[in-house]
């Protein structure tokens, strides 16, 4: 494995938390493994010497357990014709991505029942809470956007903005599913190329019942007039509120940390 690949399998790491990304090597090509989703797994064959290959060298992927007709059209397709090897250009993550934003969603909604009647009660509906780790999100008029359009969609929640930022959307899947759409489709639309990564971060699923009443934003900045977060100290305000509402256990798999014996 060359220092190229290593360095994205320990960004992965990072995010996902150390046992929830594998690697095997055969004939100098390597097999990354990634939790996606609980238990969920994407598998993505790299060609010897990723990311320095040759040109028109292509990775392919399968998922655990295995998709649907279309959902393995969509992931052959999209690693065919979006991840090609070659130019010395990391895709693993760009991978990772697709498949936790563009192809689960998709694939969970196709696969869900029939709605219930509108005056059923929400307690016969399963509800999830995905969350959602971004490098920094700033813009005011996106931020207002985000919360809105959760909102709008049944989503209960919130939005921490700065840098990092956090979210965390709960609501029937198809709901949940839906509001990402809108935001990777008509708000991200709206800013720089940047400004538009997240990751799918832990899924809590199913869940009990929803912890919050509404979908808010949080304002909890690191010092007057900034958003910037420059150690893991300065989410202290976090990991409180999510601790007081007994979500502690999300502060520690997104940040993969350890929280303190309280």
């Amino acid at each position: 494995m060359n220092d190229g690949l290593r360095d994205e399998i320990d960004a992965l790491r990072a995010v996902f938390g150390e046992g929830a990304c594998a690697c095997t090597e055969a004939a100098g090509a390597v097999t990354v493994c990634i939790e996606v989703a609980p238990k969920t797994h994407l598998h993505v064959a790299l060609p010897a010497g990723y990311p320095d290959c040759p040109a028109g060298a292509a990775a392919s992927a399968r998922m655990e357990p295995a998709l649907k007709q279309e959902g393995t059209r969509q992931l052959n397709a999209y690693m065919a014709e979006e991840v090609a090897c070659g130019d010395g250009a990391a895709v693993l993550y760009e991978a990772v991505a697709w498949v936790q934003e563009d192809l689960l969603p998709v694939v969970a909604v196709q696969a869900a029942p029939a709605p219930a009647p509108a005056e059923a009660a929400e307690g016969a509906v399963e509800l999830h809470r995905q969350w959602i780790w971004f490098i920094g999100f700033y813009t005011k008029s996106i931020r207002k956007d985000f919360c809105e359009a959760a909102a709008a969609l049944g989503c209960t929640g919130f939005l921490m903005p700065g840098k990092p930022a956090v979210a965390a959307v709960e609501g029937p899947p198809a709901a949940i599913a839906e509001f990402l759409r809108v935001t990777r489709t008509v708000l991200f639309a709206k800013v720089a190329p940047s400004a538009r990564k997240m990751t799918l971060s832990l899924l809590d699923a199913p869940i009990a019942g929803r912890v919050f009443d509404g979908f808010e934003e949080l304002d909890m900045v690191a010092a007057p007039s900034t958003h910037k977060r420059k150690d893991m100290a300065d989410l202290g305000g976090l990991e409180a509120f999510l601790t007081r509402k007994g979500l502690g256990h999300a502060f520690q798999h997104i940040f993969n940390v350890a929280l303190p014996d309280k």
